[in-house]
């Protein structure tokens, strides 16, 4: 068995934020997490995807998503409230972790954001996780496009 060595708050919080804002937009359906290791001869990736089937996020809005204190527009944050930073949180921490995070939406059916580190495995005699190479997350978020 294997544990991941990385900032375990950064990563906690990105897993929150987008945890967060998935349960937020959907009142009627669901939310989604899968945890995933990717191995290449270059280095492995944690994988982390939120899939939700709320109210998605239109075309307009995704160029500026992970800006500071962005929301859709004003009637989103009127109804669902929120300030508007987690996403810009969850890239920054992204990025000082040597990743990305991605997102693919169409409004009125859902999202999936996708979190995408290095993994720095280390082997562990109590560690619980296994890893599925064969399963890819671009899978499961194209699964929810189509």
């Amino acid at each position: 068995s294997y544990f991941i060595e990385t900032d375990r708050t950064k990563l906690m919080q990105m897993l929150i934020n987008l945890l967060s804002n998935a349960g937020k937009f959907t009142s009627n359906g669901t939310v989604t997490l899968r945890l995933a290791i990717e191995h290449s001869s270059r280095e492995d990736r944690l994988i982390a995807s939120v899939r939700d089937t709320g109210i998605g996020i239109s075309e307009e809005v995704m160029p500026r998503l992970f800006q500071d204190y962005i929301q859709a527009d004003a009637s989103i944050a009127k109804r669902f409230g929120g300030t508007g930073i987690g996403l810009a949180i969850t890239r920054k921490f992204s990025l000082l972790l040597g990743g990305e995070v991605n997102v693919t939406s169409k409004s009125g059916d859902g999202s999936c954001f996708t979190i995408d580190i290095p993994a720095q495995l280390q082997l562990s005699t109590d560690a619980d996780m296994e890893t599925n190479s064969s399963d890819t997350t671009s899978d499961f978020c194209a699964d929810e496009a189509a």
